[in-house]
């Protein structure tokens, strides 16, 4: 099940303190090697909003990936979070720091972004892609002050591997030695990507993921979720994940929280969507026809 991830949280109570946290956050970031793209990101409008989206970005990735959906919900009204995941948005794309993800940063990341929305919209809604998904499916659980989270091809299992196997290898992949895995093995670090990501992955993070994943499936047999509404989007045309776990898990969460607005959508693989259907950077991005759906299904 992975080891113990909880986190604690203390939640801004205004926009002039989440203004003060994030500068103190960025002072922090300022000090490491980041590249321009790498920094997290706040926008506000100088008042408390009706919304404030946290929006948590994937692994290997940094918060750019999500800066333009966030402007797009900026220009609605809301306001929006996106915190740096620990060991990302490094200007050196090819660092082993990445590796040395743990489950209970990926919560911290999480849980910090929660906390600054707190101060600055009355509903605080959390979407997360891939293996921020998991954490966001464990904040559906641990925060009562969020109104609404969305996983985006939450990384609940791998491609082709069964949950029980994938538990495993999550088990395997923590005690051995890290290793980083080429997302591209021919291309290797000239393969196609935003100019922002690693080329590469660490197996430690990818095991550390895994263990998460299951402390939530744990959890969600026997907890609660808190908040008043969730949304799972997945595609058929995704190579990464292992759809019919994730779907399983949504179905468990359907029938033990009937007080819980519950909303499954899938992208047909005759819409070709990827995995990363977030970054405009991505190679066949098809930002027109997946944003409007996301923003509508964000904002419900």
């Amino acid at each position: 099940m992975g080891s113990k991830v909880a986190v604690d949280s203390a939640p801004s109570r205004s926009v002039e303190e989440t203004i003060a946290r994030f500068q103190a956050i960025r002072e922090i970031e300022r000090a490491l090697p980041l590249s321009d793209a790498g920094g997290s990101l706040l926008m506000q409008h100088g008042r408390r909003t009706a919304e404030c989206h946290v929006l948590l970005h994937g692994l290997t990735n940094c918060p750019r990936q999500f800066r333009h959906l966030g402007e797009q919900l900026f220009a609605r009204g809301a306001s929006v979070v996106i915190p740096r995941m620990a060991h990302h948005g490094f200007r050196d794309l090819m660092t082993s720091a990445q590796g040395n993800l743990t489950a209970a940063e990926l919560l911290r990341q999480a849980n910090q972004g929660v906390d600054l929305a707190c101060g600055l919209g009355e509903r605080v809604i959390v979407s997360g892609l891939s293996v921020a998904g998991v954490s966001a499916g464990w904040i559906a659980m641990h925060r009562p002050d969020v109104d609404g989270v969305v996983m985006l091809a939450p990384f609940f299992g791998i491609r082709g591997i069964s949950r029980r196997i994938g538990g495993m290898l999550g088990g395997v992949l923590r005690a051995v030695p890290n290793g980083y895995l080429w997302w591209d093995g021919r291309k290797k670090e000239k393969f196609d990507r935003p100019a922002h990501c690693y080329p590469r992955f660490g197996t430690h993070a990818i095991g550390e993921v895994l263990g998460l994943a299951s402390r939530v499936w744990c959890d969600a047999a026997r907890l609660p979720l808190r908040t008043r509404r969730l949304v799972m989007v997945l595609s058929e045309s995704d190579r990464a994940i292992n759809n019919a776990v994730a779907a399983s898990l949504f179905k468990m969460w359907k029938m033990r929280n009937s007080g819980t607005s519950m909303d499954l959508r899938i992208f047909s693989r005759s819409e070709h969507i990827s995995h990363d259907f977030i970054d405009p950077g991505q190679p066949g991005q098809r930002m027109d026809f997946v944003y409007p759906r996301l923003l509508a299904w964000m904002q419900e």
